[in-house]
């Protein structure tokens, strides 16, 4: 997330059954297989962040890391006002 978003100095990953299950149903989330901490897994990342609007919304969730979500943003208070409004932009 740092390298592909100059502006983002906070990045926070959580476990919130609510917050991942909105985000999987919005279709915001990494690819199924890639597993976390994997180089599949980063790679998924990058093609959220460079194919589909999550660099705006600045959150996901991580399909094969049950619970896992991401949030992040310039700051790490941005960051968590984004975890706190969950899937909604």
């Amino acid at each position: 997330v740092y390298d592909a978003c100059p502006g983002v100095n906070g990045v926070i990953h959580i476990h919130n059954l609510a917050i991942w299950e909105g985000l999987m149903e919005a279709g915001w989330a990494t690819d199924p297989g890639a597993t976390y901490g994997s180089a599949e897994m980063a790679e998924s990342i990058l093609r959220l962040l460079r194919g589909t609007d999550i660099r705006n919304r600045k959150i996901f969730a991580m399909r094969d890391h049950y619970e896992g979500v991401f949030a992040f943003g310039a700051t790490l208070e941005e960051a968590f006002e984004r975890l706190k409004r969950g899937q909604k932009a």
